[in-house]
């Protein structure tokens, strides 16, 4: 080959190696993630929840940037038993915009009734064991699957 073409395929070379360089970053930075910053938990009116005591709230970050603020709620509720009691909770993920909207729920393996997650964003507790005139208390936590600090804990007391 000559000279003149090898020079050429060079050029062409670290130009196509700089203008593949330049539209992959641009490609990439429209891919924001916006993670979660706090989960909410509200029971559905038909439960028969009554609020025992305000909702305890603490937050990470500062308010100034919210991006990066992350809420921490902790719930009490109580109600009176009846036979077949299903309470149920809605789970809000806040921003609404979230790139990651997944949640993992945990409970104690020894609770005295049956957690329920469900596909749209809502929580069932059935099966609630009762002994006597002794009060039943359990509780479960709500965290983003990945790990940033935001959850949210409901503890229930059944009389």
């Amino acid at each position: 080959m000559k000279k003149s073409t090898i020079l050429i395929l060079v050029v062409v070379y670290v130009i196509a190696f700089f203008v593949v360089g330049l539209m992959g970053m641009q490609i990439r930075s429209h891919y924001q993630v916006n993670y979660v910053n706090e989960i909410r938990v509200t029971p559905f009116e038909e439960s028969g929840l009554v609020e025992r005591a305000p909702v305890t709230t603490e937050t990470f970050g500062s308010p100034d940037d919210p991006e990066h603020l992350r809420v921490v709620h902790e719930y009490s509720y109580k109600v009176k038993y009846v036979e077949g009691l299903i309470i149920k909770f809605n789970i809000e993920i806040v921003p609404d915009n979230s790139t990651l909207k997944e949640f993992k729920l945990s409970y104690p393996e020894n609770s005295p009734c049956v957690y329920t997650h469900n596909e749209d964003s809502t929580v069932f507790v059935s099966d609630i064991v009762k002994y006597g005139s002794f009060k039943t208390e359990f509780q479960f936590t709500v965290e983003d699957n990945h790990m940033n600090g935001v959850k949210s804990t409901v503890k229930v007391i059944v009389n």
